[in-house]
C-alpha cells in the first residue's frame, strides 16, 4: 500500500480518532507519509521501530497525548533539518514534559562538522527522556562512542578545526594576494622610475646633441609627398619636440636639408642615420613605389634603428617589401586621415613625441 497507494496509506488512521497505540514496527518501511498520524489526537504511543527509515518527516504538532515515539533500530545516520523540526514539534518534547523518544540502534554519525545539529538534537532529546538511552555514533576515527556532551564537544572541535583550516587558508591566501599586489605595485613603481631615469638620460643626451643624439629622428619620405611633409609634419613635430626637451636646436633630420650636394646618396643616408636616434617613415604609395625610398629603409633596417611608421592615406600592402609589411602589421602606426578633402592627424603631437622619445635607446 505504501509503495503503490501512498495516499491511502496516509489516510489509513485518519478516521480512528480514538486510537491510543499504533504499532508499525518490523514492516521494512522506508518512509512514513507526513500526515499519517495528524488526526489521531488521542494517540499515546507510536511504534515505528525496526524499519528502514532514514529520516522522520511527520506532522506531530497536535498530538498532545503522545508520550512514546519509538523510532529505534532504523537506518537513520543523521537527522536532517526536517527530521529535527518534526521531533521538536512534538508537544511533550517542546514543553519538556514526561516523554520518551526512543532512538537506539540507529547508525548515527558524528564524524564531521556537518552532523553537529543532528548530534545536538539527540543530546537534547536524551537529556529529558524518562529513560536513559544508550545512543551511539560513529566518530571521526571510525570508533563508536556514546552520544553525550563529550560527543558534542568532539564534533565542535572538528568544526573549530575546519574553521581554523578555512581561516588559515583564507589568511594565507590574503597574505599571498597582498604580497602579490605589493610586488606588482613595487614592480610598476620600479618600471616607472626606470622609465623616468631613461627619459631623463635621453633628454640630457639630446640636449648635449652628440653622435646619435644630434637629432631625435631621421624622417624618410618620398619626394612625391614633399609638400605634405612641409605643410603638416616638419614644423609641428620639431616645435613639439623642442618644447618637451627644452632646446632651440633643430631635432628632425631630413635628406633635403642635411644631405651634402655632390656626395654619394648612400653615404649621406648612412651619415644621417648615424646622427639620429629614431627613424620616422612616412609610408605612402609613393614611398612604396620608389626604389630610392626602399633603399633608405633597407639601410635603416640594417642599422637596427627603431622605426616608427606614419601612414598617409590608404597604402596598398602588395606594394610593400616583406620587411616593411611585417613592420606595418606589427606596430601601431601614426595615421593621417583624409576628411572633407583635409588631412587630419588621428592622435596628438604630444603623444607622438613622447612615443618617439621612449623609442630612443640610452
Amino acid at each position: 500500500m505504501l509503495e503503490k497507494k501512498q495516499h491511502l496509506f496516509e489516510n489509513l488512521f485518519a478516521y480512528h480518532s480514538r486510537l491510543r497505540i499504533i504499532n508499525l514496527s518490523n514492516n521494512q518501511l522506508q518512509k512514513i507519509p507526513k500526515e499519517s498520524f495528524k488526526y489521531n489526537k488521542r494517540i499515546e504511543k507510536i511504534d515505528l521501530s525496526s524499519n528502514q527509515l532514514e529520516q522522520l518527516d511527520l506532522d506531530l504538532m497536535d498530538l498532545y497525548h503522545l508520550r512514546v515515539l519509538d523510532i529505534s533500530n532504523n537506518n537513520i545516520k543523521v537527522l536532517d533539518e526536517i527530521s529535527i523540526n518534526s521531533l521538536n514539534g512534538v508537544p511533550c518534547v517542546a514543553n519538556h514534559t514526561h516523554c520518551l523518544v526512543k532512538m537506539m540502534s540507529n547508525p548515527f554519525l558524528c564524524s564531521t562538522c556537518d552532523y553537529r545539529s543532528s548530534i545536538q538534537c539527540l543530546v537534547r532529546l536524551k537529556s529529558f527522556s524518562s529513560e536513559q538511552q544508550d545512543l551511539k555514533c560513529m566518530s571521526e576515527d571510525k570508533t563508536v562512542i556514546s552520544i553525550d556532551e563529550s560527543a558534542t564537544r568532539g564534533i565542535q572541535n572538528i568544526c573549530n578545526r575546519k574553521l581554523i583550516i578555512i581561516t588559515s587558508t583564507v589568511s594565507i591566501s590574503v597574505v599571498f594576494m597582498a604580497v602579490g599586489v605589493i610586488c606588482v605595485i613595487l614592480h610598476k613603481r620600479k618600471r616607472k622610475l626606470k622609465r623616468k631615469r631613461n627619459m631623463d638620460n635621453v633628454i640630457n643626451n639630446l640636449i648635449a646633441g652628440q653622435g646619435q643624439y644630434e637629432f631625435v629622428a631621421f624622417l624618410l619620405y618620398s619626394s612625391g609627398d614633399y609638400q605634405f611633409v612641409q605643410d603638416h609634419v616638419i614644423d609641428q613635430l620639431n616645435e613639439n619636440l623642442k618644447l618637451i626637451i627644452g632646446t632651440d636646436r633643430n631635432l628632425i633630420c631630413t635628406g633635403d636639408q642635411y644631405f651634402r650636394p655632390g656626395f654619394n646618396i648612400h653615404d649621406e643616408t648612412e651619415l644621417c642615420l648615424d646622427r639620429a636616434s629614431v627613424v620616422i617613415l612616412l609610408l605612402s604609395n609613393n614611398f612604396c613605389r620608389s626604389s630610392y625610398c626602399r633603399n633608405e629603409f633597407d639601410q635603416a633596417y640594417m642599422q637596427r634603428k627603431p622605426v616608427v611608421l606614419m601612414l598617409l592615406g590608404n597604402v596598398e600592402e602588395e606594394l610593400m617589401m616583406p620587411t616593411l609589411k611585417n613592420l606595418y602589421k606589427r606596430d601601431v602606426r601614426i595615421l593621417w586621415k583624409i576628411e572633407n578633402e583635409q588631412v587630419v592627424l588621428n592622435t596628438t603631437w604630444e603623444n607622438i613625441c613622447s612615443s618617439l622619445l621612449e623609442k630612443v635607446q640610452v
